[in-house]
């Protein structure tokens, strides 16, 4: 999965400031899916992620990065099948690029 949104007046530093302060928001599913083991370490412009995603007695692990430019952020993961078909990808990238939109506004 990919996900890439525009944004203007922020630099980069500014917009990994805002991912960095933002990275659990930015992930969190609404209802009872529940986050744990959540890690994140930049790598220049590029932020390497990890968590489990929990629901009841099943835990999948989701990892991916988050590549900042001067003009875009771009979310890559390869969702598990069970997130797939549980929440389905184009919910997925919805609620991402509702929360990328509210964090670089």
């Amino acid at each position: 999965m990919t996900v890439s949104i525009p944004f203007t007046g922020k630099t980069v530093e500014q917009a990994k400031a805002l991912l960095d302060n933002a990275s659990k928001e930015l992930f969190a599913f609404s209802g009872p899916v529940e986050l744990t083991d959540q890690q994140n370490a930049w790598a220049g412009d590029t932020m390497s992620f990890s968590f489990t995603a929990r629901y009841g007695w099943i835990a999948v692990p989701v990892a991916g990065t988050v590549a900042v430019t001067d003009a875009e952020v771009t979310v890559e993961s390869e969702l598990p099948g069970a997130v797939k078909q549980f929440l389905g990808e184009e919910k997925v990238k919805a609620g991402i690029v509702k929360k990328l939109s509210a964090i670089l506004a």
